[in-house]
């Protein structure tokens, strides 16, 4: 609730279509997200989710200017042909064979002597 209201205080306040997108994607995978609000099944913790509600819009208001200082874009890896090995652990899944630990058992019960017991 929190994440959401944020993303809809954001998209408000920002004007931002990608952020308005993001959060349209989320009320449409939740859609019941807004029933949550309201009291209507007993023992679901309604309070909890207002109150995650009013804390996405508190942040959302207190974080309308900032922006992430730098966006980092990776570039995607390159696979060289040069180099493929047919038997790379990438492509047969086995980082390394190993066998399986055995743990083994011993029990060897004490002497108790009819001396001992008594004392």
């Amino acid at each position: 609730y929190s994440l959401a209201f944020f993303l809809l205080t954001g998209s408000i306040i920002r004007k931002n279509r990608q952020l308005t997108g993001v959060l349209f994607l989320i009320i449409f995978l939740y859609g019941s997200i807004f029933w949550g609000l309201l009291p209507l099944v007993p023992g679901v913790s309604w309070e909890s989710h207002v109150y995650g509600a009013l804390t996405g819009v508190v942040l959302g208001i207190v974080y309308r200017k900032t922006m992430p200082d730098q966006v980092l874009v990776v570039p995607p890896i390159v696979d060289d042909p040069a180099d493929d090995d047919p038997n790379a652990w990438w492509k047969t899944g086995v980082i390394e064979e190993r066998k399986e630990p055995t743990i083994q058992y011993h029990y060897t019960p004490k002497e108790d002597t009819d001396d001992k017991r008594q004392k």
